[in-house]
């Protein structure tokens, strides 16, 4: 096999998450999932593709596969558009004149609820931790781009930016006398509905790797708010299916982010399902210095993905999981779900943060003979 060379694991059918539908034994989760994935409003060019990293592989010495949700096609990517096709559907059953959420400034979260809520005709409030910058760079430029108004707090503190985000929601609907119905999106998209998107998506991803017999692989992504981890969690359970995720905590928002994980499942319970008990496993020895904060080692590791196979991470969130790509508790083949946010390298301080990109030197090419 040459460097150029990728096996893809490609869908046989337009539609898996309906294509699988029926093998999910619990004949009203079938129904509920079915009903919400009809009537979500679609944002995504789903489903993404998922192909081996030969090079990455060869480096590390395993099988690696990507799931690539950084093209999911909307917003320039990332697995929050497929929790906002569900998101939005609530909030415009809501009757909503507004979407409210909450974010670090270069937060790909609040961007791609701008875009949607920009393509549903209706505003978008995004609270944002820290001073406001001289110019827009980044996810900031592209919230401008997509109409939203910003609004910034003193420093990233989370609890003072959701209460941020209900006071500004008391104050929009006492401004239009009622008439004015804000709809806030907790951060990360971490509803109910959003962790609905990823139970589908787990069983796109299933079929995937169904067509290449990597039905075992371990599912490796970025982990903050929980919601994303939390889908995955119940797709496994409500297919029958092998739970092997592993969420790699990128940002500390929550002490437990496995307790998080969790209650994100138990609280399915609002839409109708029996929740089923779920064990998340979580890596939390890849945070580096913070929340949207590089590491050492999530530079180390976008720099060498992007030179061995083309793709590009951001060092602050999907990086981290890369570097976590190593770790010898995980066994067998595995499969990094890509979730976007490289509008973030396009920020003004970016090559300032990430120092290691620029001291990084160029490097043989590696024989890939695929012998992991």
């Amino acid at each position: 096999m040459t460097r150029a060379q990728r096996p893809v694991a490609n869908v046989s059918v337009t539609d898996p998450v309906s294509y699988l539908m029926p093998c999910i034994a619990d004949a009203r989760a079938r129904e509920i999932l079915a009903r919400r994935w009809r009537c979500r409003i679609r944002l995504t060019a789903t489903p993404t593709p998922m192909h081996l990293l030969p090079n990455f592989s060869e480096r590390l010495g395993r099988e690696v596969w990507i799931k690539r949700d950084d093209l999911t096609g909307f917003a320039a990517g990332g697995n929050k558009s497929r929790k906002l096709e569900l998101i939005l559907a609530d909030a415009m059953n809501a009757r909503a004149t507004s979407l409210v959420t909450v974010g670090a400034q270069q937060s790909n979260h609040a961007r791609t609820v701008a875009a949607a809520a920009t393509a549903a005709g209706i505003d978008a409030h995004l609270i944002l931790g820290g001073r406001a910058p001289h110019r827009p760079s980044g996810n900031l430029l592209l919230d401008d781009l997509f109409g939203a108004e910003t609004h910034f707090v003193d420093d990233l503190d989370w609890t003072s930016m959701s209460a941020h985000a209900r006071q500004l929601c008391a104050r929009l609907r006492d401004q239009g006398n009622r008439s004015k119905r804000p709809y806030l999106v907790p951060a990360g998209g971490s509803t109910s509905s959003g962790v609905l998107a990823y139970a589908a998506a787990f069983l796109e991803i299933h079929h995937q790797l169904d067509l290449v017999d990597r039905t075992e692989a371990t599912i490796v992504h970025a982990s903050s708010t929980g919601g994303t981890q939390a889908g995955l969690e119940l797709g496994a359970a409500l297919l029958g299916a092998p739970a092997n995720i592993v969420g790699v905590d990128v940002a500390q928002i929550h002490s437990d982010l496995g307790g998080r994980v969790r209650d994100l499942v138990a609280a399915t319970a609002e839409l109708g399902f029996d929740p089923p008990a779920v064990t998340p496993t979580v890596f939390d020895e890849y945070l580096g210095p913070g929340y949207a904060l590089a590491s050492d080692r999530s530079q180390a590791a976008m720099t060498e993905l992007a030179r061995d196979e083309g793709i590009v991470t951001d060092p602050v969130y999907t990086a981290k999981a890369v570097a976590a790509l190593s770790d010898p508790r995980l066994t067998g083949p595995i499969v990094f779900l890509h979730t976007g946010g490289v509008p973030a390298m396009f920020a003004d301080d970016a090559a300032a943060a990430y120092p290691a990109v620029q001291r990084s030197k160029g490097r043989p090419l590696a024989a890939a003979q695929n012998n992991y």
